[in-house]
């Protein structure tokens, strides 16, 4: 019999981010010399996160099936602030190997 539901895959991850840019600097004349200061804002953050998924495969052709995965991923920490949750989809082949 072939298997055509996988169930139960669960991940983590984990992230950490240092920014920084000139966001709002100004250019100045002094004279007959002109020049730019930046001025930088600097923030960090990190964020850890987990998912569930769920994996179909569908016999094609002996040893090639179709492959479908869905993803749940659910984030926390401040750089996802208000936007924690991503869904991800996945098709493509699969090949047995090694029967």
């Amino acid at each position: 019999m072939q298997e055509l539901l996988s169930v139960g895959s669960a991940r983590w991850a984990q992230s950490s981010t240092l920014s920084s840019r000139d966001t709002t600097g100004y250019d100045w004349v002094n004279g007959g010399t002109t020049g730019h200061t930046p001025r930088y804002s600097y923030s960090e953050g990190a964020t850890f996160g987990g998912s569930a998924g769920l994996t179909v495969e569908v016999p094609v052709y002996r040893w090639i099936a179709a492959r479908g995965t869905v993803s749940q991923w659910v984030f926390s920490g401040a750089p996802l602030e208000g936007d924690r949750s991503r869904t991800l989809l996945g098709a493509g082949l699969a090949l047995r190997v090694g029967r």
